[in-house]
């Protein structure tokens, strides 16, 4: 935790003078990231569809000391470092959080926007980004991390962790060095998640359904919502590339069982040029007003099944945190306890986990709230939701944004505070 609150703290402009030794190119927008890192992955493919012009630069132990944490006040990636004049206007040389930085490039370059113009469509976006940042990270950290998968990449994994620590190209075996001592960090959190050797099984189960039912997808759709990427297929792609199509045994199991999906993921990042089963449309193609696949439902209404109760049951473990702690004011630590969740897999698996309370989820469920589930597109996205997933899905996410919205978060300088009542009332 920090020992100031981020928002008394601005970032040093001067301190991003520190990121022109990393730089080899004059494009104005640098990404820094890692590979394998699944919001880099979200941040790079989207910044290449819409042909904003950028670096990247790869976030190593240095890039770390020297700019990601001076800036940012945090140690996440990705993060974009903006020229000197739109530094200044923005009043941070920096943005962490690929829904920030893809809020910041839509308002900059409004042409081809990624979100669709229905309201309907919108919200399906933004819950599919929702379901993707928050809880496809459990079937993503299980196919790299847990059993048995783990043991098969091992050497894969270590080395792609280490290999991006350096500043400079080093041998294999100084990178696996490295990497088990950087990469142990996110191996150590799979409790956190909830990944057992009982619920991997399950989460196991989840992917292979997942390639399943987006497979049945592709097979009609060359992307999520229709014809053009969105912020659906972005988000989408961060896991489903970084992680699950890139290390070695998940990525084989796409490849194998899923060639239609796979084909989607290098469509998404530009891998292949060639036309394909699904054609594969020009960069800044845009979206058009069409109507939701009824295939959309088909791989997301098992994951909304274990996600919607854990958002529940997160607004009340977070609401009940806030009214107890002395300091109103001080930011949220990333996780307040625990709580038990169940995971489903098909035919009719389930499995019981305890995992760490994450608020951070209520803060997206919020913002979706406050930017397209309100005044008159409630009645067609529940309609939606009712058609598509169930009377019982419409009725838990209303409950769910109730919960968020008593919580009222927000985020300042990447890190999560509540709101003010008075503000919060404001925006009700």
């Amino acid at each position: 935790m920090l020992s100031q609150s981020p928002q008394d703290k601005p970032a040093d402009m001067s301190s991003s003078l520190a990121a022109a030794k990393y730089c080899r190119t004059r494009a104005p927008y640098k990404l820094i990231g890692v590979e394998m890192s699944f919001f880099t992955a979200k941040a790079k493919a989207y910044m290449r569809w819409k042909q904003i012009p950028f670096e990247p630069i790869v976030a190593s132990a240095d890039v770390y000391r020297d700019v990601i944490v001076p800036l940012t006040g945090v140690s996440y990636i990705p993060i974009v470092l903006l020229p000197d004049e739109e530094a200044k206007q923005h009043g941070s040389p920096a943005i962490q959080d690929t829904k920030d930085i893809i809020d910041y490039f839509e308002a900059r370059y409004p042409s081809n926007p990624v979100l669709p113009p229905s309201p309907l469509a919108r919200f399906a976006a933004m819950l599919v980004e929702l379901v993707a940042d928050e809880w496809l990270i459990l079937i993503a950290m299980q196919w790299r991390w847990g059993a048995p998968h783990f043991a098969a990449q091992e050497k894969w994994v270590w080395t792609q962790f280490g290999s991006g620590m350096f500043a400079e190209p080093g041998t294999e075996d100084a990178a696996i060095d490295v990497g088990k001592k950087s990469g142990k960090h996110f191996q150590r959190m799979l409790p956190s998640l909830g990944i057992t050797a009982a619920s991997g099984y399950i989460l196991d189960q989840q992917y292979h359904h997942l390639l399943r039912q987006l497979s049945q997808h592709f097979e009609k759709h060359a992307y999520l919502l229709g014809s053009a990427p969105c912020l659906a297929d972005f988000a989408l792609y961060g896991p489903l590339y970084a992680h699950l199509a890139r290390d070695p045994v998940p990525g084989t199991v796409m490849r194998q069982t899923a060639p239609l999906v796979f084909e989607w993921v290098e469509r998404m990042g530009g891998v292949s040029d060639w036309s394909g089963l699904r054609g594969c449309e020009r960069a800044g193609a845009a979206l058009g007003d069409e109507p939701l696949p009824d295939t959309l439902s088909l791989w997301l209404r098992p994951l909304l099944q274990d996600l919607l109760p854990v958002l529940l049951s997160t607004a009340t473990a977070t609401e009940t945190f806030l009214s107890k702690r002395p300091n109103p004011a001080a930011p949220l630590p990333r996780s307040i306890g625990t709580h038990r969740a169940v995971l489903h897999a098909p035919p009719g698996d389930i499995v019981e986990i305890d995992r760490a309370v994450m608020p951070s989820p209520l803060w997206m469920v919020e913002r979706i709230a406050q930017r397209v589930y309100r005044d008159d597109a409630v009645g067609a996205c529940d309609a939606w939701l009712a058609e598509a997933f169930g009377e019982n899905t419409k009725d838990m996410w209303g409950e769910v944004v109730r919960g968020a919205g008593r919580v009222g978060l927000v985020r300042r300088r990447n890190v999560l505070f509540q709101e003010r009542q008075s503000e919060h009332a404001a925006k009700l």
